[in-house]
């Protein structure tokens, strides 16, 4: 299962953020989400994109019972700090 919304970006580019969430990280959140960790890792992606924008990787987490760490949701989104 998977929803795309595009919005208003334009439909031959790529857009500016995309979040993706399995049904197993969304079990996670539904479950354990009262505490939520965003963390962005630099380097995962190649800038290589048609457009010259710098992609990042953020990564959504939370912690189960046993304190361990669960993936919740993976963002990609357009490096605008430059």
């Amino acid at each position: 299962m998977y929803r795309c919304d595009w919005q208003n970006e334009p439909r031959d580019r790529h857009p500016r953020s995309m979040v993706l969430i399995s049904p197993g990280m969304r079990q996670s959140y539904l479950r354990f989400g009262d505490l939520v960790a965003f963390d962005i890792t630099y380097g995962l992606l190649r800038n290589v994109a048609h457009d010259s924008r710098s992609y990042k990787v953020g990564v959504f987490t939370v912690n189960d019972t046993n304190l361990r760490m669960l993936f919740a949701g993976i963002a990609i989104f357009v490096d605008e700090t430059k």
